[in-house]
């Protein structure tokens, strides 16, 4: 399937390779079919009118949402390999992407501490109502940052300063921050 043979693990060509998060071993590649993502697509807009229904006051503030990129690299066969998140994450209706928090743009960042610390940063200086993440772990990481930051973060926002160390990015991670 990754030098492009098809019909070896689904019914439909796929689109792209999902990675897995390789909690029990090394991440993993899973094909991602056009049926399965409009399939997904439909789960979550039911999923999202649901909570709405519920919870009327979930969109009141900012969406926290922290997501991998939705391509990190291509298959042998030239299909792209990335997050099944950040794809869903990219075609989430635009009535709740204009409510995130962090831009997409984020996920991107390649260093992970950056990346997590410049997420919290401006995560606090929002009224952030709903958070959404594919992973429980995620939080935990998002929460031990924020503890550990916080005195930092928060002067940060009162002198209207980004507060994160992005000297040592690349000049793509550079320029995501500077259009932050």
């Amino acid at each position: 399937l990754l030098d492009g043979g098809s019909h070896q693990l689904t019914n439909d060509a796929p689109f792209m390779f999902g990675t897995t998060s390789g909690t029990t071993s090394k991440p993993k590649l899973v094909p991602v079919t056009h049926k399965w993502r409009k399939t997904i697509a439909s789960i979550q807009r039911i999923w999202i009118a649901r909570c709405s229904h519920d919870h009327p006051g979930m969109l009141k503030g900012k969406v926290l949402t922290m997501l991998s990129p939705a391509v990190e690299g291509e298959s042998r066969c030239g299909l792209p390999v990335g997050s099944v998140s950040g794809q869903a994450g990219k075609r989430v209706p635009w009535v709740i992407r204009r409510q995130y928090a962090l831009p997409y743009e984020v996920c991107e960042i390649e260093d992970y501490e950056t990346r997590y610390r410049l997420a919290v940063r401006l995560a606090m200086a929002e009224s952030v109502s709903t958070i959404v993440t594919p992973n429980p772990a995620t939080m935990v990481r998002m929460a031990e940052t924020g503890k550990e930051h916080a005195a930092q973060f928060i002067e940060a926002i009162r002198r209207g300063e980004l507060g994160v160390d992005v000297d040592h990015l690349d000049d793509a991670g550079k320029a995501i921050c500077r259009d932050i």
